[in-house]
């Protein structure tokens, strides 16, 4: 902690020369990018952000630019409210907690098509093998939002824009060495003409990593990471100010890991996850003044999970193998209202199909019995259906006063209906440069189809688990922009969390709670920016009183960035966490441990060598700090990358 307050004021001494400017409110003009003052996720239409009343931080093109950041993981970090925890190197497990909720608490979004995994014991979503590359933008909003995106929106929503293409014909060829004999390449071809605007990516990343699991808890050999990322969009103007837009996704990610019961270094542990989506939207983006915009969309999503573990020397009649395919098809149609000058309402029906099948075949050896054992479970295809109806209107009452309020309602095949609603307020006092915000809203996570088919663990009886949530907050600026601040408390009650009985089956046992307060504070101008985020987060498992795992109350991070000539840009992040609780697996029983907080510091910046040639660099850990986030898993130690940026 220390550490963190010298870095952060001399950097603030020395840095702070000249913020990115914030770009003027308005309206979606190019519907291919994106302004930055622009938010969609909070309403589901074009909003600019001083008129939102929910928590939403957004990061464009150039903070994903300047963070140098190869995965999205790392990128997020920053974000208040966001807990990252990666079980090991690049392509592990790598779980996001909002504001204290659990990981499959939160919806996650790449161009509208939901990416939360089906074929996942929870459905949540896993950062592990997902990298920036291709990244327009990314839209984080916290607190409960089920109203416009139902399930699975407990704690909130990150939606991901990719890049588009529009004008000339552009390549961008980049290519990255570093630490952990890490490799990776990308190639980037995009364009329009007349009608018709395009954008094809391809990746590919290749690390030898290091050991998942840490050298104090028996690690010792390099558990490797590669992937494949292809992504492609298509839009075509077909009719005056309507456009058909496709979307496609696909990645192949296999990374070497080690045992998660037991924490032992396992040699030939491989996780194999194989996905991909198909996105078609159909829309219109007139101006503000139309009174009919409909949006029809149709998205299917597929995902393979696959893990294969053989015997070795260490580990005797040891093997296992899992294989889960999970598929989504989701059709949706709205239409957004402009009722009058001061009243937009959106409308919508959403109709969803999860389905989901998977074999588990385990041996071991039994040490009690002193036999091989062995272990079997099928999951023949099983699936719900879920018919939602939802809608919210947005008022502005007047320049300074607006409101805002929202109701859901879905119908799930298994449990029944669930109705969520969501009510926000914002008063802007102009002549002082204040925001006064407030949010009330409803939520809930159906239960997985996992949860409620599993052979030995599932339970047709769940109930889904249920948030109500609300926050209140404030922002101010000076009249010229140049310093912003603000705090917003927040506070989350959840009801009917889906845990374990004695023989391990499903049931709707724990009740959880988690409140806080995000604060930030930016000093912003023409060649420089510096923001400080702080988050306090204070978690209950109302069962048993005690801190939920892995959840720290403390979370502090500061950003510089610089730009030292019209050449040159740095940037310098610095990331604290405090303490947490984690649980021990190894002995019997099994123990809680504290898990120490700790400091990074990563440095990045770009050299322009010439006008179509960028030279990139980063040090990750600068000062090479023992941490972890997973007890007995692995971090990285101090590292650096080099890369270059070609552009045609």
């Amino acid at each position: 902690m220390k550490r963190f307050f010298v870095a952060a004021l001399l950097l603030s001494i020395f840095g702070a020369s000249g913020t990115k400017a914030n770009s003027e409110s308005g309206t979606i003009s190019n519907p291919k990018q994106i302004q930055d003052s622009i938010v969609i996720t909070s309403n589901r239409f074009a909003t600019p952000i001083e008129k939102i009343a929910s928590s939403v931080t957004v990061l464009s093109e150039t903070d994903i630019e300047n963070s140098k950041s190869m995965m999205l993981s790392d990128l997020l970090k920053q974000v208040p409210g966001l807990d990252v925890v990666r079980s090991g190197g690049a392509g592990t497990q790598t779980s996001i907690f909002m504001r204290g909720t659990s990981s499959s608490h939160t919806l996650v979004l790449i161009d509208g098509i939901e990416m939360n995994n089906p074929s996942s014991a929870t459905t949540s979503f896993d950062f592990g093998s997902l990298n920036v590359s291709n990244i327009q933008r990314i839209e984080i909003l916290r607190g409960p939002q089920s109203v416009l995106y139902g399930s699975d929106a407990v704690g909130g929503v990150i939606q991901i824009f990719t890049k588009r293409g529009f004008g000339d014909l552009k390549t961008e060829i980049s290519s990255e060495a570093g630490s952990y004999g890490s490799f990776s390449e990308s190639i980037h071809l995009s364009g329009s003409k007349d009608k018709i605007d395009f954008s094809i990516f391809g990746a590919r990343k290749d690390s030898e990593g290091f050991s998942t699991i840490r050298e104090d808890a028996g690690g010792f050999e390099k558990d490797g990471f590669e992937s494949t990322d292809i992504i492609a969009n298509l839009g075509m103007q077909l009719l005056t100010n309507y456009e058909l837009t496709t979307h496609f996704r696909f990645t192949d990610a296999t990374a070497d890991i080690d045992g998660s019961f037991g924490v032992l270094d396992d040699p030939n542990f491989v996780s194999n996850n194989k996905m991909y989506s198909v996105g078609l939207k159909f829309k219109s983006f007139v101006s503000d003044a139309q009174y009919f915009k409909p949006t029809i969309s149709i998205d299917f999503m597929n995902q393979d999970l696959n893990s294969v573990n053989e015997e070795d020397a260490n580990h005797f009649s040891e093997t296992s193998q899992y294989d889960a395919q999970g598929r989504r098809i989701k059709l949706s149609a709205t239409n957004l209202m402009k009722v009058s000058e001061n009243l937009n309402s959106i409308v919508g029906v959403e109709y969803e199909k999860e389905s989901f099948n998977s074999e588990y075949q385990a041996t071991y050896f039994d040490y009690w019995n002193n036999v091989v054992a062995s272990s079997n479970s099928v999951i023949n295809e099983v699936s719900a259906t879920t018919i939602s109806l939802f809608g919210l209107d947005e008022w502005a009452v007047n320049e300074q006063f607006s409101l805002s309020g929202g109701v859901r309602y879905d119908n799930h095949e298994d449990f029944g209906s669930q109705v969520t609603y969501r009510f926000t307020s914002l008063y802007n006092f102009p002549s002082e440069g204040m925001t006064l915000k407030a949010v009330y809203g409803t939520a809930f996570k159906a239960p997985s189809l996992y949860q409620l088919n599993h052979n030995l663990y599932g339970n047709q009886d769940l109930q889904p688990e249920e948030n109500k949530g609300w926050e209140i907050g404030f922002e101010k600026s000076t009249q010229d922009k140049i310093l912003r601040f603000g705090a917003t408390y927040f506070s989350n009650a959840i009801d009917n969390l889906i845990g374990f009985d004695a023989s391990f089956k499903s049931i709707n046992i724990n009740e959880a709670t988690s409140k806080g307060v995000e604060a930030f504070a930016q000093i912003s101008f023409p060649n420089s920016s510096v923001r400080m985020d702080v988050t306090y987060t204070d978690t209950k498992d109302v069962t048993n009183g005690s801190r939920i795992l892995r959840r720290p109350k403390e979370k502090i991070s500061f950003t510089l960035n610089q730009k030292i000539s019209q050449a040159l840009q740095a940037s310098v992040f610095i990331h604290t966490v405090g303490n947490r609780f984690d649980t021990d697996f190894r002995p019997w029983p099994f123990l809680d441990e504290v898990l120490d907080g700790y400091t990074i510091v990563n440095l990045s910046g770009s050299y322009q060598i010439l006008d179509n040639l960028k030279l990139n660099g980063r040090v990750d850990n600068l000062f090479n700090e023992d941490y972890q986030d997973v007890l007995t898993y692995n971090t990285p130690n101090r590292s650096a990358y080099l890369g270059l940026k070609i552009s045609l």
